[in-house]
Parts: C-alpha cells; structure tokens; sequence
C-alpha cells in the first residue's frame, strides 16, 4: 500500500545517506564487476577499487601433471567445471550444447583426440549427442589442487552467464591454459582474441563450437598457452 512504499522510500533514503557518508572503499575483481557497481548512485569512481586476486601456479608442467594422472600426453583436454552446476548462470546447459555442436563438426579421428576434463560437483551428462571420454575429478579441496587442473587441459571453456570473476578464468591463464569465454566477467580483461584465448559475443553457442575446434586443431596451442600466461601477470 501507499503508506508502506512511502516507509520503505523512507529507508533507502536513510540508508543511502548513511553508507555515504562513511569512509569506506570497495574492491573490484575486474572492470566489468567495476562497471555494474557504478551504476549505483552510494558509489563513484574514487571509492571503487579494481584489484585481481592472487593466482597460484602449478611449476610442474604439463606432461609431467599427464603421466600423474595417467592421461595421455597426445589428447586434447578441454575444462570445464564450477562449484555450482545446478545454477543457470553457471551455463551447464550452454556447454552440453557447445560440446554437441563440436562434435558433429569433428572426424572419427579427431573425437578419439578430445577429453572433456570436469571439476567440482557431478554435473551429470554432457550434451545429448556428443560421445567424448569424460574424466570426473569433482570437488578441488583447494586452489593449489585446482592449478594442476588447469595445467594438464589445453583449454579451459567459460559458459558463465554472470559472475564477479569467475576465478577460473584468471587461474586458467595464470596456469597456461586459454579461455573461451563470452564477452563478460573477468575475460573482458584478461582475453585478447586469437592471442590468449576467445570471446564469444552475443552468448553464440555456434561461435564458442567454431573457435573451440580451431583452438585445438588450428591455433598454435603452445604459443596461444604462453600468451595466456604472460597476460595473466
């Protein structure tokens, strides 16, 4: 009713003065997470800070992290994981599309190549169509085990819809693994086209299939991987 909108138009009044009135900054992961909060009018430009966060890094490298694992040193590893499958914005449903587009443009012999490598919880099946062997290493106790994740894949595959990171995308790097993300959250800072990695504009799952394929099977994947790292530090 009227009185009550007018109780709570009150509130945020009051509240609005009060968070302003203290001397208080706040930390941005990434311009994106820095753009969203300046939409709101407590903050401006002198009290928002954009600071990354720390990434660890695995020194061992990637052919050694395989024989650990007992993965072949030839295949093409793909990640993809989240702690949080059952979220839509985590975009589970987005990658099962991905990874199906992917493999109908593939040969026999080029599916044989690929593993799809998941961490974090079960998130069930991938796709409805596409056969890829998948390993399941599930929930990563800490951000060091994570690190060896990242440094045996080739390519780490971000279907978040919205996230203040995620810090997949910065640790992937960091680790020597490119990202194919969409154009938001962290890997507008951190993903130069062709060079470190993909954005994907539009949330096109056709254009994430195409540039998956070419990561794997056209790029200069070691160049592509240092890249990635360089633009991490």
């Amino acid at each position: 009713n009227e009185e009550e909108m007018e109780k709570n138009l009150f509130l945020l009044k009051e509240k609005k003065a009060v968070l302003q009135s203290i001397p208080v900054s706040l930390v941005c992961g990434s311009s994106y997470t820095k753009k969203i909060t300046e939409q709101f009018q407590i903050y401006n430009d002198s009290r928002l800070i954009q600071l990354p966060a720390d990434v660890p890094y695995c020194v061992t490298d990637k052919q050694e992290v395989r024989k650990k694992f007992g993965l072949p040193k030839d295949k093409k590893i793909i990640l993809w994981g989240t702690t949080a499958p059952s979220s839509f914005r985590k975009g589970k449903h987005i990658i099962d599309q991905v990874l199906d587009k992917l493999w109908m443009s593939l040969t026999d012999a080029q599916k044989n190549e690929i593993i799809i490598l998941n961490v974090g919880p079960d998130p069930g099946q991938f796709g409805k169509i596409n056969n890829f062997n998948v390993l399941k290493l599930g929930y990563q106790r800490t951000r060091k085990n994570m690190s060896v994740c990242y440094k045996m894949s080739d390519v780490s595959v971000c279907t978040t819809l919205a996230d203040a990171g995620p810090m997949m995308i910065s640790e992937s790097m960091c680790n020597k693994t490119p990202v194919i993300s969409f154009d938001r959250c962290v890997g507008v800072d951190l993903i130069k086209d062709g060079e470190t990695g993909y954005l994907i504009p539009d949330l096109s799952i056709d254009l994430m299939s195409q540039k998956l394929f070419k990561i794997l099977f056209e790029n200069q994947i070691e160049t592509t991987s240092e890249n990635a790292r360089k633009m991490s530090l």
